[in-house]
This record gives C-alpha cells, structure tokens and sequence, in this order.
C-alpha cells in the first residue's frame, strides 16, 4: 500500500497484457456406463487445464512475471452423461511482449496436442486485451522530475512487485511518450482494501 503524498514514476513494466483465450474441445458423447464408446472432452479439457500449469513453470524464465488463469470450466448437462463438447476460458497475463506472445503460442499448442492424444478435436479463441503497460525513460525521468520538485525526493516509490492486472494507458505509451504514475492512497486508520473491492477506502486528501 503507497500513502497518501507517495507516488511510482518506475521505468520498465508496471502492469501487464490482459488476453483473453476460450477452447472448445470436441469429441463424442455418450453414457457414462460405456465410457469406452465415447471420446470424453471432459477427460481431455482436464488435462488440458493441468497440463496449462506447466506452460508458466517450464517455459518461462522464472525471473520473468506471467500467469496463465483459467476462470470458466463447462461441460454437460446430466451426471449420467458424457457430453459431446466441453468448454474453457481463462486469461493470458504478460509484463513483455515476447512473454505476451510466447504464453499465446504456447497455450495453443499445448490445447492442440492434448486434443490429438484424447482423439478430440480443439477450437482456440484468442482476444487481445490491453497490452503491457511499460513506462518509457524519458517519460518517467518527467514523472520523477515533477515529484521530487512538488514533494520532495521521498516522495518518491519503487513498485513493490510486478502487477499482474491490466491498464488501458498502455495503448497511449505504444503510441507517445508518456509515464503512468500510481498515487498513494492509504492513511492510517483507513481501510487496506485494494481497487475492485467494495471496502475500497481512498483517503480524500489524495485528490
């Protein structure tokens, strides 16, 4: 949490890419008695989503942030039923755009190779959001100039750890210099709830 009169003005990544992906798997239904007679995109929408752990674990540096989250799980209609299709949907989160990339690549080819090996097959929708929002030097060292002369030096933060939610000001700094500076919040006394969160307290004299 940053007080109130604290501001971050880093260089470099301060939040990350926020893509969306939806994989429909699709094989052949049928009762859940004769599961031999089907081919179960449960079982392989499963694998899938244990298998989608890895892609973070073993093919990212893990010096470099990047979380893959997967948010919808559906499939059927009945507990006696092996359904015909199951459906996925999560998030792709980045701090780069080669990391970006690399995890959207990734995703896919694993979706594909889970499908082959339970004979389904597989449908992936992928939905660019906001990209990496990556703060310029020259646009920071303007941030970090004004701070220290209407504040004073302290004033001044680094950003704790890698933010792994998204801002749509990244689309400004692909087109322009320019530098998203976090404020400071918190006072003592006041609630410690973060954004998106119904206790959310910002001390007022922020403004």
């Amino acid at each position: 949490r940053y007080a109130v009169g604290e501001f971050v003005a880093d260089v470099g990544p301060l939040a990350a890419s926020t893509d969306t992906f939806e994989v429909d798997f699709r094989g052949s239904g049928g009762h859940g008695a004769r599961p031999q007679d089907t081919k179960d995109p449960v079982v392989g929408m499963a694998a899938f989503v244990g298998d989608l752990q890895t892609v973070v674990s073993r093919r990212l540096d893990p010096a470099v942030p990047g979380v893959i989250s997967v948010g919808i799980l559906r499939a059927g209609g009945a507990p006696n039923v092996i359904p015909e299709t199951s459906h996925c949907a999560g998030t792709i989160r980045a701090t780069t755009p080669d990391v970006r990339a690399m995890l959207a690549d990734e995703l896919q080819r694993l979706a594909h190779s889970v499908a082959a090996t339970h004979q389904l097959t597989a449908k992936v929708t992928l939905k660019e959001g906001t990209p990496p929002l990556i703060n310029p030097e020259r646009g920071a060292a303007w941030a970090q100039d004004a701070v220290k002369e209407l504040f004073g030096k302290p004033a001044l933060r680094s950003l704790m750890r890698a933010n792994m939610g998204g801002e749509d000001f990244a689309f400004y700094l692909e087109k322009m210099d320019g530098c998203f500076i976090r404020v400071g919040t918190y006072r003592d006394g006041r609630s410690k709830a973060g954004v998106h969160n119904s206790k959310f307290d910002p001390d007022e004299e922020t403004i």
